[in-house]
Parts: C-alpha cells; structure tokens; sequence
C-alpha cells in the first residue's frame, strides 16, 4: 500500500510538471507579448474598447510563434537544437520519449519508433513496450507501472519469450490507468494467450 501510495505521488507529479511548466510559459509569453500586441493594435488603429484587442492579438502571436518555432525545428540547425534538447535534457525526465511519441500518433504527427506492446512472461504475462532489440536473441522491454504508464521497470528478455500482440500504446495506457478494469473490450481480438 506504501508503495502503491508513493508510486501514484510520483506518477501525478511527473504528470502535473510538464502542465504547470507549460502553463508558466504560457503565461510568460503572454507578459512578454501582451504590450506588443497593445502597440500593433494602436499602429492599426483597433479599438481596444470594443474587445480585448492585445489579448487576442497575443494570442494570435503565440500562435504565430509556434508555427514559426514548428518550422524551424524541421529543417537544418533548428532539427539539430531540438534533436540536442531531446538526447542531452529532456531525456533526464522518466518517460519522455514514451509520453513524446505517444501525444505525436495522437496528433497525427508521429514520425518516430511506435513501441510495439508485447507480452512478457513475468509471474504470469506483463503487457510491456519493446523498447529496442538488442541483438538477434535479446530485447529491451518497458514494462508500465499502473495506474502510471510513464513509470516502470526496464527488463532484458529472450526474444522467443516475448508474444506480440496487437495493441496500441494508447490501448494498454488506457487498460493501465483504469487498472484493468473493463478492459475485456479494449483486448478482444488483440492478444492471444494460447
């Protein structure tokens, strides 16, 4: 119970981190940009009594911002910043990579290593990610905490020993924060314990 308690803390702190950090930096970005905005609005003459002009006018030039940003990081340095960024910091933070490619496939964005879910003969059979294949015989899996899929344990396997199944990271994220309730209807069809 202990752990389970300490597990979930962890969990929840990892999960509310990343939003409170992106709500600071949204907040920054419209102190930064909101007299900005006041000054193109009073360049183009847009009454601010009519509505809140600088604050949609920021929140047109976070957008902008973004979209700029998103085009950098695509081509030439700025696909080698964020690709530093990613290998040298943000991989300090448990689960990122997972979290990253996860919110990527939801967005329509993926373009990096789906970790396929696959059965591992742990007491019994452990859903877990396949991280990497390290060589012919052997591979790394991830195999997720519930009711936090972002933490876990690494485990080396026999290849052999592994069973592919046919969920999605989605699926068993689902299955594990609902730990494992209703589940029956996510798994049907997906897995074969025979």
């Amino acid at each position: 119970m202990k752990n389970f308690l300490a597990q979930t803390l962890k969990g929840g702190i990892f999960f509310l981190l990343p939003l409170v950090l992106v709500i600071i930096l949204i907040e920054k970005l419209f102190q930064i940009l909101k007299p900005i905005s006041i000054k193109i609005g009073e360049a183009f003459q847009i009454e601010t009594s009519v509505f809140d002009a600088p604050y949609y006018l920021t929140i047109l030039l976070i957008l902008l911002l973004c979209f700029l940003g998103g085009t950098f990081s695509r081509f030439g340095i700025g696909k080698r910043i964020v690709s530093w960024v990613e290998h040298n910091i943000l991989t300090l933070f448990p689960g990122y990579q997972l979290i990253k490619n996860t919110y990527e496939s939801k967005l329509g964005l993926d373009q990096s290593e789906n970790f396929p879910v696959v059965l591992a003969p742990i007491d019994g059979w452990m859903f877990a990610f396949l991280m990497e294949e390290l060589d012919e015989n052997h591979a790394l899996v991830f195999v997720p905490s519930s009711p936090d899929s972002w933490s876990g344990n690494m485990v080396i396997f026999e290849k052999s020993k592994l069973r592919k199944t046919s969920l999605q990271k989605a699926d068993l994220i689902k299955i594990n924060r609902k730990l494992g309730i209703e589940s029956l209807q996510v798994l049907k069809g997906k897995i074969d314990l025979s």
